[in-house]
This record gives structure tokens, sequence and C-alpha cells, in this order.
């Protein structure tokens, strides 16, 4: 479906929302991932990426990891998942935030799509994507967001409505009037709130009751990139060398880093057999219900073996 834009005062929108990014430079795609479309503002990115499983690192899964940073190498997002063998999966996600109120320092932003061992370590970037942010250069651009929209949902309002910047965000310093037909990418959870693409790089956000639009059509705003969820836990080398008790109740990823998939919690005072230690020695390698993953070890307490004599698998 043809996307529909408005010609309510871009000249003003363009002052309150964060302004363009170039669109992503053409690289030769490697086997495993090829990236469509790589678009990034100061304060999130848009991407159409491709993977395909190649590798068989655990149980016919192939771990990989999505990652952004800036000219300085600072880490503006990272997310772990994994693709079965031979299995084809194609995630198109819109203005995704970057984790922690992270933004780039310089140009440019990069994605990488990076394969991992069967440890969760990097191996190699087998794509990299590139963009300029807005607020880091004055230098025209051309509008990229727009070639990731190639169809959508049209609505049009029911009312004079204020523009958001999201959910129960900020208010935009523009009303815009009854009548006037957008194109709505995504909804809330609650399905109080409906996204729009109104121009320029960044969505916009109405009440849902603002607008006619089929809110069953639309997609929740996703929260990763990679929305299969094909995760099958962290290998685990060889047999237990100690156990630990959990302190707290705590997070169990798949890998050993905070933006690492979590796969599970571990419960308070849980006893789990432990298999080694990351390199820096913030982390453990444990099984608990038949998976392997990583968890904080400040949180834990070994009991047979001292954190210093654990082997370092990670």
């Amino acid at each position: 479906m043809k996307i529909k834009l408005i010609n309510v005062s871009l000249v003003a929108l363009a002052a309150v929302l964060v302004a363009a990014a170039l669109p992503a430079a053409p690289v030769q795609a490697a086997n495993m991932a090829a990236v469509t479309a790589f678009q990034a503002t100061c304060t999130s990115f848009s991407v159409d990426v491709t993977v395909t499983g190649m590798t068989n690192d655990q149980a016919g899964f192939d771990r990989f990891r999505y990652q952004v940073t800036d000219a300085l190498g600072n880490v503006l997002y990272a997310e772990d998942s994994a693709r079965q063998v031979n299995a084809t999966e194609r995630s198109l996600v819109i203005g995704l935030p970057y984790q922690g109120g992270a933004a780039p320092q310089a140009d440019p932003v990069r994605l990488s799509i990076i394969d991992l061992d069967m440890l969760g370590r990097p191996v190699s970037a087998q794509q990299v994507a590139v963009a300029n942010g807005a607020c880091l250069s004055t230098r025209a651009r051309e509008t990229s967001l727009a070639k990731l929209l190639t169809t959508g949902v049209v609505g049009a309002l029911n009312a004079e409505t204020t523009l958001f910047t999201a959910p129960n965000g900020d208010a935009l310093d523009i009303r815009v009037e009854k009548g006037r037909e957008f194109t709505a990418v995504y909804r809330s959870v609650d399905n109080a709130w409906v996204a729009l693409y109104v121009g320029g790089e960044n969505l916009v956000w109405v009440p849902a009751r603002s607008i006619d639009v089929n809110l069953g059509s639309l997609n929740v705003q996703p929260q990763r990139i990679d929305q299969s969820q094909q995760v099958t836990g962290a290998v685990l080398p060889g047999f237990p060398v100690s156990t630990a008790r959990a302190r707290f109740r705590v997070n169990f990823r798949l890998g050993p880093s905070i933006f690492a998939q979590r796969i599970g919690s571990i419960p308070w005072r849980a006893e789990v057999p432990v298999y080694g230690r990351s390199f820096d020695g913030e982390w453990l390698l444990i099984e608990y219900n038949g998976l392997g993953g990583w968890v904080a070890a400040r949180y834990f307490t070994l009991i047979e073996v001292p954190l210093s004599r654990l082997p370092i698998v990670g």
C-alpha cells in the first residue's frame, strides 16, 4: 500500500523531531546476513535485515549478534540470538531505541551482524551497514526511513490531535486537524496508542481513540530486532566444577553480558551447578532447568570452589 504523507508544516516537524540519516551504504552481503536498509537517528534506529543459519553451534542452531556502535566504538545496542541451520528469517523494525539511553557521539553509526561461536564469543562480522545521525552533521542527506515503510495501514484522524514522541511521552508543539490521513505502523501493548509515519525520520504517536484504524491489523512495536526467539541456551563444556547459591532472584542470560538475551531467571536461594567463569570473572556459566546460561557472579555464593579457581570458559 502506498504511503500517504501529510502536507502540514514539515518544516516545523523537522525542527521538533530528530532529523534525517543517510541510507545504508551498499555492502556486499555475506552468506549469513543481508541488510536491505539501515537508518539511524540520535535516539533510535530502523533496519530491514535477513539472517540465515549457517553453522551448527549447538543443537542445530547458529548463534549471532546484532550490534550497533558509533564511530568511537561506543555500543549503542546489542542483541544475541540464534537461527536454525538452513532457516532464513527477515526482521523489520522501525524506531527501536538505543539501550540504556545511549546516543551516538560520532558518525557513522554502524550496524554489524556478528557470527558467534558455540560459547557465544564473537568470531567475525558477517555484514556491516552504516548511516549518519542527523544530530552529528549538517550535511544534506536523503530521507531514508520512508524506504523502510513500503506498506502500512492508512487511517484518518477523527479529531484535531496533538502528536507525541512516544506512548505517554512528551507532546510535540504540533496539532493536526481532523480528517488527515496517516500511515499507522505500530500500536502500544495496551492498544491505547498508535505510531504514525508523517514524514521525516521518526515515528510519532497519537492516542488510539483519535484515529480511525483497525488496531488488530497493527503489530505491537518490537522491543528487539529478532522476533523468532530461536535460542536454545548456552553450551555447557564438560562437567560442573562447583555449585553456587543465588542470593537474589537473578536474570539468566544466553551470554556473559547484560546485552545478551534473557532466557529466564534463577530464584532466590536456588543452588545451581557451575561450569566456569568469564575471563573478567564477572559472569558464571551455570545450568538451570536443563538449560545452560550465564549469571552475574556477584549475585551468587560459590560453595565448593572459589571464583579465582574456576576455569575460564567465556
